[in-house]
């Protein structure tokens, strides 16, 4: 499959309800707790201080993952989309009854939850709408949505997507073109003595080219 060579940034909202107690939400509008807001304000004063900012922001429409977008886009003033499509993996009657644990299991059976999506599907979702939302401006955007959206592109970047990424974790992927299999290199940002600073994914392959730099002041 090939996807348009074009940077952005994505992130996963922050702490919900359903993060808290180990639940999967799926497509249930579960919403930020106190600290998932106080996450989503800490990201806006990062995004606030990159040397290359998001130029648009697009967000799922389940609330998480909008009022963590309309905080972060406190700081930026950006236009600002919501799309359905960007919604989390639906897991059908999984939502709101069982952990991960027991749902990736399911899915890495190649099973199809009762009224919700494959994963093959979910990844054809996604694979759609992607191209379409980073190709919307000539600089970067940011996509604000959920852990399973990070699953499938790490899927196509080579890995097993069923790694853990954090709440409001910002993420940079940058086209690396040369490398046809996995074609960008997948940066972190965070805040340290004051800095932010940006270094490597753990889960990406441009790890090996131990590429790390401190970005913004």
């Amino acid at each position: 499959m090939s996807l348009p060579l074009i940077p952005f940034y994505f992130v996963r909202h922050g702490e919900t309800e359903a993060n808290v107690a180990s639940q999967v939400a799926g497509w249930l509008d579960s919403p930020l707790t106190p600290k998932g807001r106080s996450q989503a304000e800490h990201l806006s004063r990062i995004c606030e201080r990159l040397e290359v900012k998001p130029t648009r922001i697009f967000h799922s429409d389940l609330s998480r993952a909008r009022d963590t977008a309309h905080a972060v886009n406190n700081a930026l003033n950006l236009e600002i989309t919501e799309d359905k499509e960007l919604r989390e993996h639906h897991v059908g009657t999984y939502e709101g009854n069982y952990g991960w644990d027991e749902v990736l299991a399911l899915l890495s059976r190649g099973e199809t939850p009762d009224g919700g999506e494959s994963r093959q599907m979910f990844f054809d979702r996604m694979m759609t709408i992607f191209p379409d939302v980073i190709r919307s401006h000539n600089e970067p955007v940011l996509i604000v949505a959920h852990g399973g959206f990070m699953h499938q592109m790490q899927r196509f970047l080579g890995q097993d997507g069923q790694i853990v990424v954090n709440n409001c974790h910002l993420h940079y992927f940058e086209p690396w073109a040369e490398n046809e299999k996995a074609p960008w290199k997948v940066y972190v940002f965070d805040e340290i003595d004051g800095k932010v600073v940006q270094s490597p994914a753990t889960w990406c392959p441009s790890i090996a080219k131990k590429t790390s730099n401190a970005c913004c002041v």
